[in-house]
């Protein structure tokens, strides 16, 4: 996916875990003027995200998508990542507890991550706070 040039899109197919159930999705994304949306398909009716990256506007409808129970197996959706000043508006860093993020593990937000490594935003945000505090 390129970063920088204003009016791109594209969708690919995601997976939706809920305890042992799984659902392929249709995910579109598009940025323009400075701001990425999203919508994803799910089995309960669409959800959409926005932000000013494609991290924040994932975060965003996987907000809405918690509220049926699942959960999205992207990268952007691991524990361990999460945006960084290393990564550009379409990738986010492996946090590493302990070690800073310097841009030098990065992973596309959309890339398909195991069911497994999908976690909710407040598991990702607790995470992350603990790995700011790790490296202070």
């Amino acid at each position: 996916m390129g970063t920088e040039a204003a009016g791109e899109h594209g969708s690919c197919e995601v997976l939706l875990v809920r305890g042992n159930e799984r659902r392929r999705c249709a995910l579109s994304w598009e940025h323009a003027a400075h701001r990425y949306t999203m919508e994803i398909v799910t089995p309960e009716g669409r959800c959409a995200g926005a932000g000013p990256d494609l991290f924040a506007a994932l975060s965003e409808a996987r907000h809405r998508i918690a509220l049926n129970g699942w959960l999205i197996a992207v990268q952007g959706s691991r524990l361990d990542t999460y945006r960084s000043q290393g990564c550009d508006l379409e990738h986010v860093c492996v946090l590493h507890p302990g070690e800073p993020a310097d841009g030098t593990e990065v992973v596309g937000v959309l890339d398909p991550a195991e069911p497994a490594q999908a976690a909710s935003t407040s598991d990702q945000e607790a995470f992350y706070a603990q790995w700011q505090a790790s490296v202070r």
